[in-house]
């Protein structure tokens, strides 16, 4: 009998560990999703303290400058981020449909009565038992308590009084999904966020004041006195937006509406060329600025073989060199346009070029002049330079 126990004793030991390891297992499964379902309600919580800061944002009349979803880590429901206009910045999580297919909506939502928000239960106002219906932000600002919300035992559980009593509210559908939010819908003017309950929180949105210049790349060319205008447009922001413009001290500025969000930044470089900026700044007043800054060079072309060129009356093709720090076009005078037919109408710049015409034969008897006006491009009503060529007659 002895040799019998001693045979089966590391065979018990082993079942015994075996045992040991599955409860040891089973342990922690239980201690994690119990920490999970922890973290899940104190989210929960959270969102409920964050519903009422959107709350006493709109009741102040505040309004969303800016809106991030933020990225998601691991398992972790989707977070969206609001900042309002005063600085405040609200985290809430959005809703989202648990692993197991099943969402436990929060019961708790919001509702709004005569400027007055009070909180709600299954969309019925929560009832003190004072009789007085639970009030989440008032309309001097007075902010109520804020309900709270915990799992035991597979029920919900709420508590009005931070925590002193709790009641039993309704058992749970789901493993996992709670959530305050259901969902929510962005636009440039408006947030809807949906409720667990269906009920709808509407947020009024502004976006930053967005401010274009049409210079390319935020550098332009000019030359010594001239008076450049530099179209600009504001979208977006508010309607009484602030434009200042100014420059480096050498350059003049003039601003001219044309239409509402349009205009003219007129910018008028001095007499005796200098390097130099101008800037146009927008502040909507409300913590958001927009600058815009022009860097300029001038101007300049060096004409290889000169400006005034003579041909003979039986035509040909003229070839006009140049290096030129600026792009644009070469215009024909109306009495140059009939009998000098360029190869291209652009000027290009920064590598060496040619205006090549080709000019057709002269059997008029007298001696023709034409002209091609040399025109910037980001300021074609301007005659920066002007070729003349004069043709002989036979």
């Amino acid at each position: 009998m002895k040799r019998i126990i001693q045979s089966l004793l590391p065979a018990l030991l082993l079942t015994v560990a075996v045992a040991c390891q599955v409860v040891q297992d089973e342990v922690a499964a239980l201690r994690s999703e119990v920490e999970d379902v922890r973290l899940r309600i104190q989210s929960l919580n959270d969102d409920l303290g964050g519903l009422r800061a959107i709350i006493e944002e709109i009741q102040r009349g505040g309004y969303a400058l800016q809106t991030e979803v933020l990225p998601e880590e691991g398992d972790a429901p989707q977070k969206l981020a609001i900042t309002f206009n005063d600085g405040r910045k609200v985290v809430v999580t959005s809703g989202h449909i648990g692993t197991d297919g099943v969402t436990d909506g929060c019961l708790v939502g919001v509702t709004e009565e005569d400027g007055v928000w009070y909180w709600t239960l299954n969309g019925e106002g929560i009832v003190l038992p004072s009789g007085d219906r639970m009030i989440a932000v008032g309309k001097d600002g007075y902010v109520g308590i804020t309900p709270q919300l915990s799992v035991e035992d597979g029920n919900w559980m709420l508590t009005l009084d931070g925590g002193a009593t709790w009641e039993i509210l309704a058992p749970l559908k789901g493993e996992d999904g709670f959530f305050v939010i259901a969902a929510a819908d962005i636009t440039d003017r408006s947030i809807v966020l949906t409720l667990a309950d269906g009920s709808e929180v509407t947020v009024s949105r502004r976006l930053p004041s967005r401010l274009t210049l049409t210079v390319p790349e935020e550098e332009s060319s000019i030359s010594a006195g001239e008076t450049l205008p530099v179209p600009y447009t504001l979208s977006d922001g508010p309607e009484d937006v602030l434009l200042v413009a100014g420059s480096d001290g050498r350059y003049g500025v003039r601003l001219e509406e044309t239409a509402p969000g349009e205009g003219i930044l007129h910018v008028t470089c001095p007499e005796t060329y200098a390097d130099g900026y101008v800037y146009l700044l927008a502040d909507d007043k409300e913590g958001y600025t927009a600058v815009r800054v022009i860097q300029f060079h001038e101007r300049y072309i060096d004409w290889l073989e000169g400006t005034n060129f003579q041909v003979d009356a039986a035509g040909g093709t003229l070839t006009i060199p140049y290096v030129s720090s600026f792009g644009g076009s070469f215009v024909m005078s109306s009495e140059t346009a009939f009998w000098l037919h360029p190869a291209s109408e652009e000027l290009t710049p920064d590598l060496p070029g040619a205006l090549i015409l080709k000019v057709d034969p002269n059997g008029s008897g007298a001696d023709r002049t034409g002209t091609v006006e040399v025109r910037p491009a980001n300021h074609p009503a301007f005659v920066y330079a002007t070729l003349t060529v004069v043709q002989k007659s036979k």
